[in-house]
């Protein structure tokens, strides 16, 4: 696995379309890289949030 990856896997999702860490106001965050750095959140998907109209 390259340096910039995460591997993610559920029991309970057969089709993952999309992954998102710690994508919410205030999330508590508890993934850190090799480095031992906190990861900050990230999502993988581009899908308009609820807040997309308002800009």
């Amino acid at each position: 696995m390259a340096k910039n990856q995460v591997e993610v896997w559920s029991d309970t999702v057969s089709d993952p379309v999309a992954v998102r860490y710690a994508w919410a106001d205030n999330p508590v965050c508890n993934l850190y890289s090799r480095e031992r750095l906190p990861v900050t959140p990230f999502r993988t998907d581009d899908w308009p949030g609820i807040t997309a109209e308002n800009k």
